[in-house]
């Protein structure tokens, strides 16, 4: 999170660079304007307050592009750390299955923390359902890295719907027993 505090930082400060100026401009606007009615050089100043006023157009519309990708990159990064922790979740619940259905437990118990596992399943599920609509909505707003996020949306709904069969065909095989 302290990569994403920095970015903010960072850009906050940039505009304030930007927008401490605008007095400069402001003055050096008023002082062309001067000039201009005193028809002291007058093409050669309205030239330079043109040069002027476009270098800072260009300058507010590079900044504005900036502040957009850098946007989308902390959206990336936030996409990214959802998607992190949704696989962490789900690997640790895959040794739920990994474990050997013969070791002592009766088959009540086993039944029991089935069902407390389907319970965690059916809570999670809201939370892979956010994060891929988040996903559609980064893809939706062209994103730069559209292709990243479809890639990783659907490794993330690939081996949600893998657990979610291996729930299923785990609860199959505790029926048969019982």
């Amino acid at each position: 999170m302290k990569q994403f505090s920095t970015i903010s930082m960072n850009t906050n400060i940039n505009i304030s660079f930007i927008d401490a100026r605008v007095g400069t401009f402001q003055a050096f606007e008023l002082f062309g304007q001067q000039f201009l009615q005193a028809n002291h050089y007058a093409s050669l100043v309205q030239d330079r307050m043109d040069i002027i006023k476009e270098a800072r157009q260009d300058l507010e519309k590079t900044w504005i592009a900036r502040r957009m990708q850098l946007d989308q990159c902390l959206e990336l990064q936030l996409f990214y750390q959802d998607c992190e922790q949704a696989k962490s979740w789900m690997s640790s619940r895959e040794a739920f299955f990994a474990g050997n259905e013969n070791d002592g437990e009766n088959i009540e118990a086993m039944i029991k923390r089935h069902e407390d596992f389907d319970e965690a399943i059916g809570n999670q599920e809201e939370q892979i359902e956010s994060l891929i609509t988040y996903a559609d909505q980064l893809i939706s707003s062209e994103h730069y890295a559209y292709q990243d996020i479809l890639n990783k949306r659907e490794e993330v709904l690939k081996n949600w719907e893998s657990l979610k069969e291996a729930l299923i065909g785990k609860r199959s095989k505790l029926e048969e027993k019982y």
